[in-house]
């Protein structure tokens, strides 16, 4: 089984519990619902620019994944993204599509993690 730390940058994670004042709202949970909102968005930008055979709306879609991902803490998704965007590059949809594949595989398992981390402030439960 997986666990959080397998797919969250628990160093980014604490950063961002560490801004946490008393009595706010939580910030790493804005942060994660800011990140889930426009990551489904990006998903759908890539999958857009694959059927369009795009590679310049792969690599840019791809680009701004990467950002927020590793702004957020999602680890596995911002190194998917970055092949993603790689690959695009280069003019090769063929590995970014596959790299792609990677990223919609982890994308509810991220979106667990994070949540079993804003549950409970740790890493410590698995992720399916």
């Amino acid at each position: 089984m997986t666990q959080p730390t397998d797919l969250l940058d628990m160093e980014t994670i604490g950063a961002l519990q560490s801004l946490q004042r008393p009595g706010m709202p939580s910030v790493l949970g804005r942060i994660v619902q800011a990140f889930e909102r426009s990551g489904e968005g990006l998903l759908s930008s890539l999958e857009a620019g694959f059927s369009a055979a795009d590679a310049a709306a792969v690599a840019d879609a791809a680009h701004s994944l990467k950002s927020g991902a590793a702004n957020a803490g999602a680890r596995s998704v911002s190194e998917a993204a970055r092949k993603v965007e790689a690959a695009a590059r280069e003019g090769d949809l063929a590995a970014a599509e596959a790299a792609f594949a990677s990223i919609c595989a982890d994308w509810p398992r991220v979106l667990h993690a994070f949540a079993c981390v804003l549950d409970d402030g740790t890493a410590a439960r698995q992720v399916g």
